[in-house]
């Protein structure tokens, strides 16, 4: 099921991050997931909410510690 929210797609997006990691590209994840991981209709789906405003907070820290 690598349709639903942690549904068996962790090692493709795993393999993803080392490409992108062996090319110098930060990634930025929610602290527990891969990013933000919504489901439909969005305004009731309060976990995957949470995992997108977790990430922004995070893609937010890291950009800070650009100045």
């Amino acid at each position: 099921m690598g349709g639903s929210r942690n549904g068996g797609q962790e090692f493709t997006i795993q393999a993803i991050h080392s490409w992108m990691h062996i090319h110098g590209m930060i990634v930025v994840g929610d602290g527990a997931h891969f990013g933000g991981i919504v489901t439909k209709p969005m305004e009731s789906d309060d976990v995957g909410l949470k995992t997108v405003r977790d990430t922004v907070n995070m893609l937010c820290d890291t950009l800070s510690r650009f100045r």
